[in-house]
């Protein structure tokens, strides 16, 4: 059966954030990552999160995109590339394609602002 539970949909996603911050925090303890692209894309995780918890609150869900799923597809393969051994001495390929999921990772975190958004310009509720 395909069961959807509220506290599930929250701690799917979470757990994903919380996989690819501590293996990028990791990358950049072993200085494989720059500290600046973490820190982007923690924010972005940490402000989306809360966002969408503020919203959840208040019965507004926002729900999840089929980009976001992607987003998590592009940091999962950009931290592979990192620790890849054939890549050790690349890492210029490495910096891009962290790059590449930080953009990612922008990018999704704009479109939920911007449904969230939409959603409360349509549903009625007061935008604070």
């Amino acid at each position: 059966a395909n069961v959807v539970s509220r506290s599930g949909a929250f701690l799917d996603p979470l757990a994903d954030k919380v996989v690819v911050l501590g293996a990028a925090t990791c990358l950049v303890i072993v200085e494989r990552y720059q500290w600046l692209p973490v820190v982007l894309v923690a924010v972005r995780e940490v402000g989306i999160t809360v966002w969408r918890a503020r919203w959840a609150r208040q019965g507004l869900a926002v729900p999840a995109r089929r980009s976001a799923k992607y987003k998590t597809f592009v940091q999962g393969a950009a931290l592979a590339l990192a620790v890849f051994p054939p890549l050790e001495d690349a890492d210029a390929v490495v910096a891009a394609a962290w790059w590449v999921a930080v953009v990612f990772t922008l990018v999704t975190g704009w479109q939920y602002l911007r449904d969230g958004q939409a959603a409360t310009s349509t549903s009625g509720e007061r935008r604070s």
